[in-house]
């Protein structure tokens, strides 16, 4: 069975001017904890101060988190998270960031600050990012399986479920070649 990490949605909130509310967050992972192994802290873009405090609530209410570091924010609340004993933080708020030397710049000094933690990147399988910043544990993106849906690559006709995992499967190898790559059913 894949193992599935859940990510809050806290992104596509903010760039649709929304709200998540942290009760109904916790409730959507009480009622699906039979097929999610992992979920990330609701997080607040722009504000790793209620980030933090969400991170915490959640902790309270018997939930174990994967915290989130935003680009930007003050590397003691990158601190303070691995103090806590994660080991594991999910590190966000570089999508729209367009310098991605940048973004590599900033993933490379949180991992060397931490070299004890692994980290995930949300939002991001930006080549530069995949190809320079080799330790990290894992990212997430969905542009692959946006743009399968929306028809490409348009060398694979159909628009039924079967044409749409192929479209998937292009779009993943297109990003990061074929080496590794294992596909379960």
């Amino acid at each position: 069975m894949p193992e599935f990490l859940l990510d809050s949605g806290a992104y596509s909130a903010y760039t649709q001017e929304r709200n998540i509310s942290l009760i109904d967050y916790m409730g959507y992972i009480n009622r699906n904890v039979h097929v999610i192994q992992k979920y990330i802290t609701l997080d607040v873009i722009g504000n790793p101060r209620i980030s933090r405090r969400y991170y915490q609530i959640m902790r309270e209410e018997g939930f174990n988190p994967i915290p989130v570091f935003h680009y930007g924010s003050d590397f003691s609340y990158l601190d303070w998270y691995e103090s806590k004993g994660e080991d594991f933080i999910a590190l966000g708020g570089t999508v729209p960031i367009q310098d991605k030397k940048r973004v590599v710049d900033w993933i490379n000094k949180c991992i060397n600050r931490k070299p004890g933690v692994r980290f995930h990147v949300l939002g991001t399988n930006h080549k530069q990012i995949l190809n320079t910043c080799t330790s990290l544990e894992s990212v997430d993106s969905s542009t692959w399986i946006m743009a399968a849906a929306n028809g490409y690559p348009k060398t694979i006709p159909g628009r039924d479920r079967e044409a749409k995992i192929e479209r998937a499967k292009a779009n993943i190898r297109s990003i990061v070649g074929t080496g590794s790559i294992k596909w379960g059913r």
